[in-house]
């Protein structure tokens, strides 16, 4: 901290430069936190993208196996990814919906009839499946919050502890543009630590 020159010894800092230097620290943490975050919103876009690709395509592999499979495979997939849209993405963030889960597991059930009919096909689908499977699971892990919960609570104790300091220190009058900046700047922080 820069302590400012004066004559008198018994003054240090005031309570507004601890607080900028509480806050320049928690703005910079925020700031780190923020982007892993984007960089992982991002990483579970790419994994959504991957698994309705593959899933799109195991539908399209379904049309070359042998009926009665082909509908069973066809009907499996269509529901596997009416689950994913009407249970699992709304509760991503509590993990795998076992409504989704239910439909990937019949996918593979049907499988098993077709490797006696035509291997080619069944080894198609099997890999087919394994991207799918592995597409849902990194989408699941990015949308699973990665800050930890002590992370977060000293996030929000500091922010909170320096804008509490900087209200304290503010002007007793004339202080209209002094509260109408500290209050964006609590709402900007509040709306990052949302994004979070």
């Amino acid at each position: 901290l820069t302590r400012r020159r004066t004559s008198d010894p018994d003054v240090g800092p005031t309570i507004t430069d601890i607080a900028s230097q509480a806050l320049a620290l928690a703005v910079l943490f925020l700031a780190f936190v923020l982007v892993d975050s984007s960089a992982s919103y991002s990483r579970a876009a790419q994994a959504a993208v991957a698994e309705a690709d593959v899933v799109d395509h195991m539908f399209e592999l379904a049309a070359y196996s042998p009926e009665p499979q082909r509908q069973r495979i066809e009907g499996a997939v269509v529901c596997y990814a009416r689950a994913i849209l009407a249970y699992e993405w709304d509760q991503m963030d509590r993990g795998r919906s076992p409504v989704a889960s239910v439909w990937s597991t019949r996918i593979r059930d049907t499988f098993a009839q077709i490797k006696e009919v035509d291997s080619g096909v069944f080894q198609m689908l099997v890999d087919a499946d394994r991207a799918r499977s592995t597409a849902r699971r990194d989408r699941i892990v990015e949308e699973t919050s990665s800050t930890p919960t002590t992370v977060t609570a000293l996030m929000i104790i500091t922010l909170a502890l320096s804008l509490g300091a900087f209200a304290f220190g503010l002007p007793r009058r004339n202080n209209r543009g002094h509260v109408v900046v500290l209050a964006a700047v609590t709402l900007v922080l509040c709306g990052a630590l949302l994004l979070i």
